[in-house]
């Protein structure tokens, strides 16, 4: 009679082992499936504008003269009016901006001219915050010009059309 318990007992132990692992193994597909899903979207919804931004990238001016950076042993200086930024940990322009970057930045007034591929900084009316996308498409309508924007790490555009007076600095570089 033990030994026939034992066996049950076994059998049970057995049945129960093969059933975790299959579920584990299910869990770690469905994961690596989603994954796969997750990253195919980012690409196929990144790419087609991305495609517009690197076909835009000749356009783009020079907006800092080579005689204008001088290189020392110690330190590089940039001749002209250029700001710098800091900026916090939103993960929204990776893997070009992140946390412990420093940006060099123009000032942006209504005659400056700003391209599909710029990287900008813009306030929002009533936030304190200030945004850093990139443009990724110029056009008009009955009020004027207006850029739409998007993080190069995000999956959709910024809600609103950005105007050039809510934009303020276009950045040059970047500093790591």
């Amino acid at each position: 009679m033990t030994e026939k318990k034992e066996n049950r007992f076994t059998k049970l132990k057995f049945n129960f082992i093969h059933v975790v692992v299959i579920m584990l193994t299910f869990v770690w597909l469905g994961f690596s499936l989603g994954q796969e899903i997750i990253e195919n979207k980012m690409m196929n919804v990144n790419h087609e504008w991305l495609q517009e931004v690197m076909d835009n990238e000749e356009q783009i001016p020079d907006r800092i003269p080579s005689e204008d950076i001088i290189f020392y042993d110690d330190k590089v200086v940039v001749k002209g009016s250029y700001m710098g930024a800091c900026y916090y940990d939103t993960n929204s322009m990776l893997p070009l901006i992140d946390h412990g970057a420093n940006g060099l930045y123009l000032p942006v007034n209504l005659d400056t001219e700003l391209f599909v591929g710029d990287v900008v900084t813009y306030s929002i009316k009533g936030m304190k915050a200030k945004f850093v996308h990139r443009i990724i498409k110029i056009s008009e309508d009955d009020k004027g010009i207006y850029y739409i924007l998007k993080g190069d790490n995000t999956m959709k555009f910024d809600p609103l059309k950005v105007r050039q007076e809510q934009i303020d600095k276009v950045m040059v570089g970047i500093i790591w």
